[in-house]
């Protein structure tokens, strides 16, 4: 039972990001679903969609053989800016492109091994502009700070798997892989009106890992022992920017050589010790090895220079270890009962699960000049943190589910109904977790907090105390066969309490209403038709003050309700093509929580585009 990772929160260097609808409940396929999703010879397929004129083309092919398999898959995807529900302009695009290549060889029934390699590349994605604001008399860049003009990511994985047994060992495997990252952007290729002050970065990224376990069976429980470890090293600089004319002068770090290598083994264990339940844990030990190897590398910006040893201890005091070692553990259990034969089963966990700093909180370094033709002056710094502590996240998480005798998939119900309504055909699932956290690591402000020694609103880490909780109510009805309703609640909640105040980055309360009619097409195919009203809450509890909070939060927002329609046709699993239209009111609105591609500390609303048609097509052979 693999340990739940917790994620930096709020952000981070994803490799894309998409503005459009992201509901809490993913929309499947429909009647092509299983086109889309078969693992023919080969597949071929594209799509269009009206927002932002953007396409999609794929091609994938398999050869299986004897003792062997191969595959290999292309996709191209192109999109442009778009209009939103009030028909403006939201400045946005991309080109992507994503191979892969994969194989694996089995010498015999026990045996095998399988790789991969995958190579993906963005170009040209377009940012919000940044343009100066005022928030609570504090001067802010509000956008981003440039465009990523190439996110190139190259990765390789091996596992190899032997169930042949070694000696008390039923199996063993051993994986690894490696990931190149290469990344570079500025401010003036993409714009056409070039910024005054032009900055670029660039930054590389090489992260590899490795994990061996070994599974065996002790007093009728399965046993799983491992050992892994992980490194992961960056470097990447700013060059240029305010009031700097030589684009080759260093005047900052978006990562100042950090290099860490975590070292941890684990033992899981699951078993049934009591008639219909089952019962599960596991322990994880982790040793982590950071260091910044550049930290007495020096920048220079008008008024200002340093390195990023000097400007971690302007703010956080001078012994900041910044070649840290540290230990931390993870411990997980987990319950499961049916009451009875067909009856509702329950579950209920408790975990306690360790985060070490993520390297861009524990080292970014880039700070502004102090010059008054300078619009943010020092709160557009950002002064990662070397002397972080680890985040503990103690959760316990519980839930329960039901499903009627007739259920046994959405669109899917057993032949014993007998009638046209198939009232047996339903499963409703409820849950709920509460999350409290120790040394949070959370984006703020400086405000000469305790363990921070300026008070100039630069952006900063800190570790603070917070909780979140989350609840979740999914009803999903068969109601004859031919139609199918869904119903799901979703709502979350964070607070900061060190601080008592909102934690940034929390959706607010979701509701999605789905009616799907499918049926038979002749003999030759199926069809089907669907509805979705998504509806989604004000959120009126934001950390959107940079004078009081962190301000991450762009605003509070207002609730909106959206619905989008979508139908598919499939014949004989070998054609598919869904058609749909999203936004039919073409309501004006933006998600709470955008998606972000940098780690810009003031990026703003992204608005969701307009009203749209779009199409899909696959074919299989």
């Amino acid at each position: 039972m693999p340990f739940p990772v917790p994620q930096p929160f709020g952000g981070g260097t994803a490799p894309i990001f998409n503005p459009y609808v992201q509901s809490h409940v993913v929309l499947d396929g429909g009647a092509p679903a299983s086109v889309f999703e078969a693992q023919r010879t080969v597949k071929l397929g594209g799509g269009y969609a009206g927002a932002g004129n953007a396409w999609e083309a794929f091609a994938q092919g398999g050869l299986t053989f004897a003792g062997g398999a191969a595959n290999a898959a292309l996709a191209e995807r192109s999109i442009d800016s778009y209009s939103d529900g009030a028909g403006s302009d939201t400045r946005f695009g991309y080109n992507r492109t994503t191979g892969q290549l994969g194989g694996a060889w089995f010498p015999d029934a026990q045996r095998s091994l399988r790789g991969n390699v995958v190579y993906d590349r963005i170009d040209d994605l377009l940012m919000p502009l940044g343009r100066p604001v005022v928030e609570s008399g504090i001067p802010l860049i509000e956008g981003a700070g440039a465009d990523p003009l190439k996110t190139e990511r190259t990765g390789v994985r091996l596992a190899v798997d032997d169930a042949r047994g070694f000696g008390a060992l039923r199996r063993v495997r051993v994986a690894g892989g490696w990931v190149g990252l290469d990344r570079a952007a500025d401010n003036y290729t993409l714009r056409t009106t070039p910024a005054a002050n032009r900055v670029r970065n660039a930054l590389d990224a090489t992260i590899w890992d490795a994990t061996a376990f070994g599974d065996l069976a002790v007093a009728g429980a399965d046993l799983r022992l491992g050992a892994e470890v992980r490194s992961d090293s960056r470097d990447g600089r700013r060059q240029g920017g305010p009031a700097v004319n030589n684009l080759d002068q260093t005047t900052g770090f978006q990562a100042p050589g950090p290099e860490a290598t975590t070292y941890g083994a684990f033992v899981e264990a699951a078993g049934r010790p009591w008639a219909g339940g089952s019962l599960a844990g596991a322990l994880r030990w982790q040793w982590w090895d950071a260091e910044i190897t550049r930290a007495d590398e020096a920048f220079s910006l008008p008024g200002y220079s340093g390195t990023p040893r000097s400007l971690y201890a302007l703010y956080y005091g001078n012994g900041l270890d910044l070649s840290p070692d540290r230990n931390a553990w993870s411990g997980l259990v987990e319950a499961r009962h049916r009451f009875n034969t067909g009856g509702p089963e329950a579950r209920v966990s408790a975990a306690r699960i360790a985060r070490f700093p993520d390297l861009f909180e524990f080292t970014v370094a880039l700070p502004s000049s102090p010059a008054t033709n300078v619009p943010s002056g020092t709160s557009s710094r950002q002064i990662g943190n070397p002397g972080l502590n680890n985040e503990i996240h103690n959760r316990i998480d519980a839930g329960l589910t039901w499903t009627g005798a007739d259920w046994v998939d959405w669109r899917r119900t057993r032949g014993a109904s007998g009638g046209p309504v198939a009232t047996q055909a339903w499963r409703l699932a409820l849950s709920a977790s509460f999350d409290r956290i120790d040394d949070f690591i959370s984006r703020d402000r400086a405000r000469a907090q305790a363990g921070v020694l300026r008070a100039d609103n630069a952006a900063i880490w800190r570790n603070v105390d917070a909780e979140i909780a989350a609840a979740e109510a999914d009803l999903q009805w068969n109601l004859t066969r031919k139609l199918s309703l869904r119903a799901n609640v979703w709502w979350n909640y964070g607070q900061n309490t060190s601080d008592d105040r909102p934690l940034y980055g929390m959706r607010p309360l979701e509701t999605t209403l789905i009616a799907d009619w499918h049926d038979r097409l002749a003999a030759i195919g199926t069809w089907n038709a669907a509805a979705r009203l998504r509806m989604v809450a004000r959120q009126d509890r934001a950390d959107d003050d940079p004078a009081t909070g962190s301000g991450y939060d762009p605003a509070e927002t207002a609730g909106f309700t959206v619905l989008d329609l979508f139908a598919g046709v499939q014949f004989s699993d070998r054609v598919g093509a869904q058609v749909g239209i999203d936004n039919v009111f073409d309501r004006d609105y933006a998600e709470h929580v955008p998606f972000r591609t940098t780690d810009d500390t003031n990026l703003g609303f992204v608005n969701a585009p307009g009203r749209f048609a779009w199409l899909r097509v696959v074919v299989n052979f």
